[in-house]
C-alpha cells in the first residue's frame, strides 16, 4: 500500500531567507503539498488553533520562542503530529532533549544540506503513516479477538495473565482478573 500524500506542512522560522530556501526544497519534493509559513507567535497561535497541518518543521532559535517550546505546544494539541527541527543554532544536547519530547528528526541547516530536509520529511512522513496503519490493524485485530467465542489469553512464563479476551472471562465465570 503506497504512503498517502503529505498535503500540508507548517514551516516555522523567523528568517525569511531560510523559509524561502526551505520552501523551495520542499516544493521540489512535494509538488502537491501546501506549505504554511509562520514567522511570529501570533501566526503560530492561529495555525495551532486552525489545526490544518499534517507535519511541522521548526527552527530552534526563533526571535519569539524556541523549537523546544514549539514542539511542546504542538504535541500538547496533537501528540501524534510528526515534527522535524531544522536549525543551525541547536546543539546535540538540544537534539537529545527534543527527541525525548517527541521530535521525529533533527536536521542541521546548512546550504549544502537543505536537500537533507526533504529526505528527513519523507522518512518521517513514511514512518508516521506506517505507525498509523499498524495501530489501525492492531485495533481491528483486537476487535476481532474480542468478538470470538473462544477464550484466548497471553501469559508470562511465571503464569501471570497478561491479556485475555472477554470469552475467556465468560468461560471461567468472572468479570475480569485483577
Amino acid at each position: 500500500m503506497p504512503t498517502p500524500e503529505l498535503k500540508s506542512i507548517l514551516l516555522i522560522d523567523d528568517n525569511p531567507n531560510d523559509r524561502l530556501l526551505a520552501r523551495r526544497q520542499l516544493s521540489k519534493a512535494f509538488k502537491n503539498t501546501s506549505v504554511q509559513e509562520v514567522c511570529n507567535q501570533e501566526q503560530f497561535n492561529r495555525a495551532l488553533a486552525e489545526d490544518s497541518y499534517e507535519l511541522v518543521i521548526t527552527d530552534y532559535q526563533l526571535g519569539w520562542s524556541t523549537g523546544i517550546e514549539i514542539l511542546k505546544a504542538v504535541k500538547q494539541v496533537r501528540p501524534e503530529c510528526p515534527i522535524v527541527m531544522f536549525t543551525n543554532t541547536g546543539t546535540e544536547e538540544i537534539a537529545v532533549v527534543a527527541m525525548k519530547l517527541g521530535l521525529d528528526d533533527y536536521v542541521i541547516k546548512m546550504p549544502r544540506r537543505f536537500g537533507r530536509l526533504t529526505q528527513a520529511v519523507t522518512a518521517v512522513w513514511q514512518r508516521f503513516q506506517t505507525e498509523l496503519r499498524a495501530n489501525e490493524l492492531d485495533g481491528r485485530l483486537q476487535a476481532l479477538i474480542n468478538q470470538l467465542r473462544v477464550g484466548i489469553f497471553r501469559a508470562a512464563i511465571d503464569g501471570e495473565l497478561l491479556d485475555a479476551n472477554p470469552a475467556l472471562f465468560q468461560m471461567i465465570g468472572v468479570d475480569s482478573i485483577e
